[in-house]
């Protein structure tokens, strides 16, 4: 489902406001060098620094002790507070991805994750734009059918068209701000 045209780009973007965002920890790897999809190879590619460190994801819960991983566990949760808290630049505090400018600044981008497309002004145009995207999904799929049988269709279209808005707009925190959102965190201690 990774839009892999824009995948590389958003990851060393991310990666970018990732080491602003926890300068005072040198956590994150400095990128050498990447190149979008499109190349010779057809495959994007990243080469950043390595950080030497060792596995602890998978001997987590059998090797260490329990005030271990308590004090393991409250590290990751304050780097995941650091990372939620941090303040986006205003050209890049659009919903959906990041990208790069033309002057290598990060910009709000293109949603990583296929069919979305963005980025979004705000948080209702993301959730209208995410329906229609299954909506359109569902004409393709053989199971589905593009849920027609019985109507359904109709009304998912109608309240696609007239419903979304009014719910979302009960339903929506007022002045929702894009973060940071890390999707996969692995357990390293690094030496």
């Amino acid at each position: 489902m990774f839009n892999h045209a824009v995948k590389v780009e958003n990851t060393v973007a991310m990666m970018q406001l990732m080491r602003q965002a926890l300068s005072k920890l040198a956590i994150v790897p400095h990128v050498y060098g990447w190149s979008k999809t499109g190349g010779p190879s057809d495959n994007g590619w990243i080469l950043e620094q390595h950080m030497p460190g060792i596995d602890i994801e998978s001997d987590f819960h059998t090797s260490l002790p329990r005030e271990s991983r308590r004090h393991v566990l409250g590290q990751v949760a304050e780097v995941l507070k650091t990372v939620q808290d941090f303040k986006l630049p205003a050209v890049a505090s659009g919903f959906g991805g990041l990208a790069f400018d033309e002057d290598n600044n990060v910009v709000s981008g293109p949603f990583v994750i296929e069919p979305y497309a963005g980025p979004y002004s705000d948080m209702k145009s993301f959730y209208k734009d995410m329906l229609r995207a299954q909506l359109k999904e569902a004409d393709r799929s053989h199971v589905a059918k593009g849920w027609r049988e019985n109507g359904l269709r109709d009304r998912l279209d109608a309240f696609a068209d007239r419903g979304l808005g009014s719910v979302l707009s009960k339903t929506l925190i007022k002045d929702v701000e894009p973060s940071l959102i890390i999707g996969d965190v692995g357990m390293f201690l690094l030496s």
